[in-house]
């Protein structure tokens, strides 16, 4: 039957087990069926019905014959518009002197195409648009593809959002088989993500990213009505295993749960010899809202953030976590379980402008933003800078409001708040680091009113990298407490900046953070 919305009108001859609606006209039609049965041997009323949902077909503005449709993209593989052509275009006349991607109908070409003044004309590298469940499904089968949404994506299906019983099936399986394409989730969010692979290695919404995957603008939102996310290793609500690969403007919800190297975002952070010195990888602008559980390498974003490779770098930047964080084993961290450098070369690692809110527990090596520091190496370099985190943060042994163990000449822990009501643990037990064993640690401040072990006494109380400089709660909230932990004029080095960008993060507001210092991004 054919409806514009209200009853509709049976179709001529459809009466069979399909029906091809026509095209033919532009504009909204819903279908549906009816089905009847009728029973002749029974008395009183000998028939029944059964009425289908609802299918809504749209049918596009029709195309004078020669025309065809183009998608423009920019080389992030954001979405700039869709425009009817006919023989040439002329790009400098539809977007003025900037670089674009194209890609049109049943095309898959990934050379540049023309040039035109100031314009690079490219056929776009076989991209995808995804509008449904089953088109999301079908980007596991190709894995060097890129993809745009278009819609939020609801996995429902039995067959594609359940998979047996166990789950969405992720996307790359492993190292081997991993998605390394741009994912561009244009604003729009996966719901309803749940796995039970509590056996199987890799697992996420994307099992695992390889070298110069992008994951941008993409939420994932996670059912934990059906247990959430959960995997043996490289377990991540984004991504279980990244590598060479970069995560950005993203965001999870619900619960996280693995064995080891789990994180909300990401589980496993790598970056390896075989890449060339220019590589970076990088987790930006995101953040996560659901609890992460594990034995060992739990983070609020990232579990394990591990670098051996040449000159090259990894990024945790501008994301926070309020989730509680907890491990059964070492290494657990608001921001990043256990950050670690391997490499001989001069490596880096940074987590810079973040924060987490909740709670962070497990047992040697715990702080409120990372749980262990390590390189050993006097060329590679670790800094935790501009972040504060106020969930309360035990452990057994080396526990601390910012870094639960720091080590290596050139681990740099500056400019940070520990504003956590309370730290415990049994053994080295501090409120900015728990442990150091080399490394800058300074202009750090901690709340005066910070409790351990219900009213005992921290381990280096006397020591200002590993305590703080302690401030009451009303002196947290003035910038003026601020002011002398600036370098030199405040103009060079690692000082508390107070401005709007990357360079000066920090604000006060009486009316924000309940009055603390805040990053400007939050804004």
């Amino acid at each position: 039957s054919e409806t514009n919305g209200s009853v509709g009108s049976p179709i001529a001859n459809a009466i069979n087990a399909s029906y091809s609606p026509s095209t033919a006209t532009e504009g909204t039609l819903y279908y549906y069926v009816v089905v009847t049965n009728t029973n002749n041997s029974v008395s009183g009323n000998k028939e029944a019905n059964a009425t289908s949902d609802t299918a809504k077909i749209e049918i596009s503005a029709l195309l004078p014959e020669g025309y065809h449709n183009v998608s423009f993209y920019d080389h992030q593989l954001d979405f700039i518009k869709t425009i009817h052509a006919e023989g040439t275009i002329n790009p400098t006349e539809l977007f003025g002197g900037i670089a674009v991607w194209y890609v049109a109908e049943a095309s898959d070409w990934t050379t540049e195409h023309t040039l035109t003044g100031d314009i690079r004309f490219y056929n776009a590298p076989r991209v995808h648009e995804i509008f449904t469940e089953a088109d999301l499904d079908n980007a596991r089968n190709n894995l060097t593809h890129n993809y745009i949404m278009f819609n939020d994506i609801e996995l429902t299906s039995a067959t594609l959002g359940e998979d047996g019983g166990d789950g969405w099936n992720p996307i790359g399986y492993n190292y081997s088989h991993s998605f390394t394409g741009i994912f561009n989730g244009n604003g729009y969010a996966v719901r309803n993500l749940w796995i039970n692979r509590p056996s199987t290695n890799y697992v996420g919404l994307f099992g695992s990213a390889n070298v110069g995957a992008r994951i941008r603008n993409l939420g994932v939102e996670i059912d934990n009505s059906k247990g959430g996310v959960k995997g043996k290793n490289y377990v991540g609500g984004i991504a279980g295993y990244v590598y060479g690969s970069s995560i950005t403007d993203s965001y999870s919800t619900g619960d996280v749960s693995a064995n080891s190297y789990i994180g909300a975002i990401a589980g496993y952070v790598y970056n390896n010899y075989s890449f060339s010195s220019s590589n970076s990888i990088s987790i930006t602008n995101s953040y996560s809202t659901g609890d992460v559980s594990g034995a060992s390498g739990v983070g609020g974003i990232a579990g394990y953030v591990y670098n051996s490779s040449y000159s090259s770098s990894i990024s945790i930047t501008n994301s926070y976590s309020t989730g509680s964080i907890s491990g059964t084993g070492n290494y657990v961290g608001g921001i990043a379980g256990y950050v670690y450098i391997s490499s001989s070369y001069s490596s880096s690692i940074s987590i810079t402008n973040n924060y987490s809110t909740g709670n962070v527990s497990g047992a040697s090596g715990v702080g409120g933003i990372a749980g262990y520091v390590y390189h050993s190496n006097t060329y590679a370099s670790i800094s935790i800078t501009n972040s504060y985190s106020t969930g309360s943060v035990s452990g057994t042994s080396d526990v601390g409001g910012i870094a639960g163990y720091v080590t290596g000449s050139r681990s740099t822990i500056k400019n940070n708040a520990a504003i956590n009501q309370e730290i415990n643990g049994s053994a080295n037990v501090n409120r900015i680091v728990g442990n150091i064993s080399g490394g800058d640690v300074q202009n750090n401040f901690a709340l005066d009113a910070m409790t351990t072990n219900g009213g005992g006494t921290f381990s280096n109380a006397s020591d200002l990298a590993y305590h703080g400089t302690s401030k009451s709660d009303s002196d947290l909230k003035s910038q003026a407490t601020y002011s002398s932990a600036i370098n030199g004029n405040g103009n060079s080095g690692l000082g508390w900046r107070f401005g709007n960008n990357d360079a000066n993060p920090w604000k006060i507001d009486a009316g924000k953070n309940n009055g603390y210092p805040y990053l400007y991004w939050q804004e």
